[in-house]
C-alpha cells in the first residue's frame, strides 16, 4: 500500500472516530475508488436533518485492520 492510499484510509478513520463528523470522507479520486473496489472503503449516503443528504466513503473493517497494522509497525521516537 502506498502513501496516498494510507493517507486516504487515515482520513477515513479520523472521520469515523470524530463525534462531530458523519463518518464520511468526500473524495472522488481514482485511488479512493480503487480502495472501495478492494473493500477498504464503502460508498454510502447519509441523510441528515431535513432534506440534506451526504454521500461519501466510510472505512470498512478491512481498512481499519490496515490502519492498525501500520500503526503497530511505526517506529516510536
Amino acid at each position: 500500500m502506498n502513501k496516498t492510499q494510507l493517507s486516504i484510509l487515515e482520513r477515513a478513520f479520523a472521520a469515523e472516530t470524530d463525534p462531530d463528523s458523519p463518518g464520511l470522507i468526500n473524495s472522488w479520486s481514482e485511488t479512493t475508488k480503487r480502495l472501495a473496489r478492494d473493500g477498504y472503503l464503502a460508498f454510502e449516503s447519509v441523510r441528515l436533518k431535513g432534506f440534506v443528504e451526504l454521500a461519501g466513503y466510510r472505512i470498512t473493517s478491512a481498512g481499519v485492520s490496515v490502519i492498525n497494522s501500520v500503526q503497530s509497525h511505526r517506529v516510536k521516537p
